[in-house]
């Protein structure tokens, strides 16, 4: 079976002749032969370099290590010929009745022919070749029976071998076979190795774009959603227990299994809602809701982070709100002050609104007190209630007890990352989680080490346009994380990298404004394509739950880029 370029099904081929075509030539011609698929080129017109580009293709290149090559033109439908005032004119019987002109088959043939030659080289003749090139026309749907058709008359300029019909396609290996012995000089015209590889180097080029390094990532991405949803389908089979606890390492699924959770309470007619720690992971919880979840159900579907909640409760029973900077005081408050006025007080004076089921996802950062509060928003207490957590993932060292549940549910598959990025990230922890043969290698993570933050910010920048360019990734694909604040990074005074923007806010980034710049706290629960992690050696360095939390981020590309100061 002969090799179909571009690699795909002949069957699938759109037209008909050249499926009908296709599907004898991969099937007849031996195992060692390449067939290359409506083949294109630009060409100036008229051989001159300032006129304007031409498009031009062959049906089929046919490269044969026995023979040389063969361009073959396809033309489907009943064909005949005539000539008009001493001109020959092909056209085509069409089914409502008339004809429709066609390019001259034999002439089209030719002319690609010589374009082909002149691709490879091979006019004048080239040493290293030592084959046949010729063309042939094939008339699928044309036959010789002459009971059919009655006398076969070809053309001056056209022989029979170089003419395919109907009957040819039954074997299609000594149709080409016939029209190569039709077009040799030589006794013995046959292909070396090292030409069949060149002819291949020069075709090759028009091909080698296909399997582009961004396509990789496309495929890497369709896998892991698959994945997913497979955990979805996994988590659907413990529906009856309403109390469960998930517990998943980074990259597991766990924020889409709750957001799926949540949305399916809701489209089930249940007031939900879903609490997470990260305020950039609520917005984007919302976002994609408002985008995703029908409006009956988005109705029923609150999303908010626990310190957003108490404000709005705080406000609607008239009270202060004033939560202090972060420190110790900032702790106290929203560890003990909050919750213990939520529940000794404001839900008591505001009895709406309350909940069917409640979600909560990054449960291990809900501090101890604030479970009390949780629970004290379900309209009843044998509610659905599902809490999503990973202890790993504590990185705000919050002390935490989770509330008892029936079961729990452990999430072991990684689905975010490609598997070099889930074995990078795992080096940190000490956790339950692999990465299973069915999920995609994906690229190496890099890391390099610089002397100086100039040199950390152009190796950043570097890194950023080889993405762009191999991968095409855009600005809302790409985060630069770090474990301080802009201001102390090596991206202080820089606006702009790598011809993108550098923004601060998720949703400017979500939206396409520009490259997210970002602590690794504030990322926490969110992902990107690409990920550039900047670390210095100053005293501050990231923690290994900061490094596992940051390179956990990144699903396709990771670049860790270390500032070493002398």
């Amino acid at each position: 079976m002969a090799k179909l370029i571009p690699e795909i099904d002949p069957a699938a081929i759109e037209l008909k002749p050249e499926r009908d075509v296709a599907i004898a030539l991969v099937r007849d011609l031996p195992d060692n032969c390449w067939i290359y698929h409506s083949y294109c080129w630009l060409k100036p017109d008229r051989d001159h370099s300032q006129q304007p580009l031409r498009e031009g293709e062959a049906d089929f290149v046919i490269l044969d290590p026995r023979f040389g090559l063969l361009v073959l033109e396809v033309k489907g439908g009943p064909i005949s010929q005539r000539v008009v005032d001493g001109r020959e004119e092909y056209y085509r019987e069409i089914s409502r009745g008339g004809t429709r002109d066609i390019t001259h088959p034999f002439r089209q043939a030719s002319g690609n022919l010589h374009h082909i030659e002149e691709i490879l080289g091979l006019n004048p003749p080239a040493h290293w070749f030592g084959g046949t090139y010729g063309y042939a026309v094939a008339f699928p749907d044309c036959t010789t029976d002459r009971s059919v058709s009655g006398p076969l008359l070809l053309p001056h300029d056209v022989k029979p071998p170089v003419v395919f019909f109907a009957e040819h396609l039954e074997d299609m290996d000594r149709a080409v076979r016939g029209a190569f012995k039709a077009w040799s000089r030589r006794k013995h015209s046959t292909l070396t190795n090292d030409a069949v590889n060149r002819c291949r180097e020069g075709l090759h080029p028009l091909f080698r774009l296909m399997p582009a390094r961004w396509r990789n990532v496309e495929d890497d991405e369709r896998r892991l959603i698959q994945l997913t949803t497979q955990q979805q389908q996994a988590l659907d089979g413990l529906r009856d227990n309403d109390r469960l606890a998930v517990r998943g390492g980074a990259g597991t699924g766990k924020t889409l299994l709750a957001f799926w959770r949540a949305v399916t309470f809701a489209k089930e007619g249940q007031d939900t809602l879903m609490l997470c720690y990260n305020t950039a992971l609520a917005d984007w919880l919302n976002e994609r809701a408002d985008i995703d979840v029908d409006a009956d159900a988005r109705k029923r579907l609150t999303i908010s982070t626990f310190h957003s909640l108490c404000r709005k409760f705080y406000v609607r029973a008239g009270l202060a709100f004033q939560a202090p900077p972060l420190g110790p005081e900032s702790q106290t408050f929203w560890n003990d002050e909050v919750p213990d006025t939520m529940f000794d007080f404001v839900l008591e004076q505001i009895a709406e609104p309350r909940y069917d089921a409640v979600v909560v996802d990054e449960g291990q950062d809900f501090a101890a007190n604030w479970w009390l509060v949780v629970e004290s928003l379900k309209k009843h207490r044998e509610g659905p209630f599902y809490v999503f957590y990973d202890p790993f993932q504590n990185v705000f060292g919050t002390e935490n007890t989770l509330p008892k549940t029936n079961a729990v549910f452990r999430l072991t598959f990684n689905c975010r990352n490609t598997r070099e990025i889930h074995k990078f990230s795992m080096q940190y922890v000490d956790a339950e989680l692999q990465s299973g043969d069915f999920v995609p290698a994906g690229v190496a993570p890099e890391t390099k080490t610089m002397t100086s933050l100039k040199r950390q910010r152009e190796e950043c920048e570097e890194v950023i346009k080889v993405w762009k360019k191999s991968f095409r990734l855009t600005a809302n694909r790409i985060a630069i994380l770090t474990g301080d604040a802009r201001q102390n990074s090596c991206l202080a005074d820089t606006l702009r990298i790598a011809g993108f923007p550098i923004v601060n806010k998720a949703g400017q980034w979500r939206s396409g404004e520009g490259i997210l710049f970002s602590t690794i706290k504030t990322f926490k629960g969110l992902e990107a394509d690409a990920v550039v992690i900047l670390t210095t050696d100053d005293g501050k360095r990231s923690s290994d739950l900061d490094s596992y939390v940051a390179a956990s981020r990144a699903k396709h590309l990771l670049a860790v880029i270390n500032c070493v100061t002398e």
